[in-house]
């Protein structure tokens, strides 16, 4: 049996195959070298550097081009149901949800490629506000004095 940090390790190390590989899967699925109109992608602003770092190495090896367009969840809401058609959207899962139930992404397409975390940070020499459960992670965002988060109402999802 392995220790639990190198069980971590290992985990760390198959995540980032996967999260390489998964992009590669999905675009291919669409992509044909026959198609002239590039494979339109949409995707959320946290995966963009994923989505960009693949760009070059999918057309070259797919031999199709790419229109990649970036916002966060809620544009990405708000675009889809302004009417705009994109190949591949990729979003956090509640935005994909909400797509599907509105009927503007097949449910049955949906895959878990990536998950993001979020991090807590408080100013140099501040104490390190106790947020081992909910109630002490509320009480800490409630005492702050300037906490700062994304506003859902601009599109973010980690504000919500």
């Amino acid at each position: 049996m392995r220790s639990g940090a190198a069980m971590t390790c290992l985990a760390e190390w198959v995540q980032r195959r996967i999260i390489a590989f998964l992009p590669w899967a999905v675009l291919a699925t669409f992509a044909s070298p026959l198609t002239a109109q590039p494979l339109q992608v949409l995707s959320a602003g946290a995966f963009k550097p994923v989505v960009v770092d693949l760009a070059s190495a999918f057309e070259a090896r797919q031999k199709a081009s790419l229109r990649i367009d970036n916002g966060t969840a809620g544009e990405i809401l708000r675009r889809m149901r302004a009417g705009e058609s994109w190949d591949v959207v990729i979003a956090p899962p509640g935005t994909l949800n909400t797509l599907a139930a509105e009927g503007l992404v097949d449910r049955d397409s949906i895959r878990p490629i990536a998950r993001v975390a979020i991090g807590v940070a408080v100013r140099r020499g501040s104490p390190k506000p106790a947020i081992s459960t909910v109630e002490e992670f509320k009480d800490a965002v409630l005492g702050a004095r300037n906490p700062a988060f994304i506003d859902p109402n601009a599109g973010g999802s980690s504000g919500i």
